[in-house]
């Protein structure tokens, strides 16, 4: 059987078989539309579902395309890791997700929550100046109480931007280490994450 059809499986060849054993074969799940198949007169080995009528060929994997197992690739997933917000919306993601410690929030998110709420936090400490003759060494009633509801959220989207560069909320423990926690900190926090999932979504 000069002419038949010769495949390989395992990295054996396997054949010669005429085209009807082929299309049993395929039939069986034993050729997939990727395996390798030849016959003489063809310059190379080939994939069978070009030779084989009916036999579509396999559609990649997703997950061949990320380095987490099972993550699909960004294009799969239709969501924007890198997506860009103002401020104001930032602020109020922020708030909205007041005790969400898990998902991920981009730099941009984080750092235009930081500055709304350094801005607030001036501004409220101009008001109790002028309203309750707080110095500014002093924190005020009304900066207080904003710190103090501030103080969950601030801790959530922490922990949601260290997620965004594949890192645990633990990390933000090496905040209580003097001055260098503080840099790490600033350091993560500054840079950006994969436009891509990752264990933490």
């Amino acid at each position: 059987m000069a002419d038949g059809w010769y495949y390989a499986v395992g990295g054996d060849r396997k054949g010669p078989v005429e085209e009807a054993a082929l299309r049993a074969l395929t039939d069986a799940g034993v050729v997939q539309p990727d395996t390798l198949v030849w016959r003489e007169g063809m310059a190379d080995w080939e994939p069978a579902f070009r030779h084989v009528p009916g036999l579509a060929p396999r559609a990649p994997r997703a997950s061949n395309v990320r380095s987490y197992p099972g993550a699909p690739a960004y294009a799969a997933t239709g969501r924007d890791y890198h997506e860009q917000v103002g401020m104001g919306e930032a602020f109020r993601r922020f708030w909205s997700n007041y005790v969400a410690f898990s998902g991920r929030s981009n730099r941009g998110e984080y750092w235009w929550a930081t500055l709304a709420n350094v801005l607030i936090s001036i501004a409220l400490a101009v008001l109790d100046a002028m309203i309750f003759g707080v110095g500014p060494d002093s924190v005020g009633v009304l900066g207080g109480l904003f710190g103090l509801a501030a103080l969950l959220p601030g801790l959530a989207i922490g922990v949601r931007r260290l997620h965004d560069i594949d890192r645990t909320g633990w990390w933000l423990l090496i905040g209580l280490v003097p001055l260098v926690g503080a840099i790490v900190l600033i350091v993560f926090f500054a840079t950006r994450g994969e436009n891509a999932p990752n264990r933490f979504g």
